[in-house]
């Protein structure tokens, strides 16, 4: 009986408009750990989320060496489309057929993303609503397109106060930060860096204060904001306190905080 081998691959994390080339990691080993020699054909396509269908624009066929010990690292270039596809999904195929007894087993994936945003930053853990005596506790959570956390993350408050607080995403790429708000006047400033990275997705909403006062602190634009733009925030007190103070959130790329208008 031959013994029977598996085929995984190692796809990256995403693929950027100015990536110059796009690896994937194919590996063919035994059960018993020996890497399978034979030939590797490989089959580059793109996809969206809501279909099946796929549109193939790179087909290659390499060979899988005893000196390669069943792992091949592959180099593409980022090209073969009209136009760089945003938002659609990497799809790969790879198929090792072994020699010589010409059995063949393949491994597909689609879980890398084409995006100019490879970073999504979101705090929809940290609750709605939060004590006007006690320091709002916001969870920042970081994540790449297809899922997976992103650690090292840092993020950065400055309270009305001018008091800086600082954290990092941990190894569930959340960070939680604490900031004071309370019934204070002045801006609130949350930043958002990480270093070597293109750009970063930052979703906002609303939080709400129970006892002591409510005071509710909200975007006044709902919604997605790219990195390089300001997310404007208001607090609004209670009804008999119409007070409307401002509020400010900005998300940076290749670790440099970038300036904000007031």
């Amino acid at each position: 009986v031959l013994p029977r081998f598996d085929v995984n691959l190692v796809p990256p994390k995403y693929v950027r408009p100015g990536d110059t080339d796009i690896e994937i990691d194919v590996i063919a080993k035994y059960k018993y750990g020996k890497g399978v020699v034979g030939l590797l054909e490989v089959r580059l396509g793109i996809c969206n989320d809501s279909s099946t269908a796929t549109v193939v624009f790179k087909h290659e066929t390499f060979y899988l060496l005893e000196a390669d010990k069943g792992r091949k690292l592959l180099t593409f270039p980022n090209a073969g489309y009209d136009e760089f596809p945003v938002n659609q999904r990497l799809c790969i195929f790879a198929k090792v057929t072994e020699r010589p007894s010409g059995i063949k087993f393949g491994k597909s994936d689609n879980s890398a993303y084409f995006t100019d945003n490879p970073i999504k930053i979101d705090c929809e853990l940290t609750p709605p609503f939060y004590r006007a005596i006690l320091p709002l506790q916001l969870q920042i959570r970081a994540r790449y397109p297809n899922g997976e956390v992103v650690e090292d993350v840092e993020v950065q408050a400055t309270q009305p106060d001018g008091t800086v607080k600082r954290q990092t995403t941990g190894r569930t790429g959340i960070a939680d930060v604490s900031v004071d708000i309370g019934n204070t006047h002045g801006d609130l400033q949350i930043l958002v860096a990480k270093t070597g990275q293109l750009g970063v997705w930052c979703d906002f909403k609303e939080f709400c204060s129970v006892c002591g006062g409510q005071i509710t602190v909200r975007p006044k634009v709902l919604g997605k904001q790219q990195v390089g733009t300001t997310a404007d925030f208001e607090i609004v007190k209670a009804q008999n306190d119409n007070r409307q103070l401002p509020i400010t959130a900005i998300v940076v790329a290749r670790g440099t905080i970038q300036s904000s208008q007031h």
